[in-house]
């Protein structure tokens, strides 16, 4: 066994981190869709133009709970030409949500 094996041997995710990642993006993607449902039908952005970083920001976490939580156990299963893309999509996800909180 080389080293790489010993690598893929602990990034085996347990029972109970998978129910984790799988629990806390349902979720989250619900509750995000809920925000985001609110916000479009009962926010002004014409009177509100502030409310529309709400809007960003709560999609970005969408695309958080979406792309990350839910696939990241089975990220040992992507090709490896993925794994690329799968970081940087994350990367700017997380740097747009930083940014909303900046304006």
């Amino acid at each position: 066994m080389n080293g790489t094996d010993k690598i893929a041997a602990q990034d085996q995710f347990t029972i109970g981190e998978t129910i984790f990642y799988l629990s806390n993006g349902a979720v989250g993607s619900i509750f995000n869709c809920i925000v985001l449902w609110i916000a479009f039908v009962h926010i002004d952005t014409d009177d509100k133009p502030r409310q529309i970083i709400v809007i960003n920001m709560t999609f970005a976490d969408l695309l958080m709970c979406l792309c990350y939580m839910l696939t990241r156990p089975y990220l040992n299963y992507f090709p490896n030409v993925l794994c690329h893309p799968y970081y940087v999509t994350i990367w700017t996800i997380q740097l747009v949500s930083c940014l909303n909180l900046v304006w």
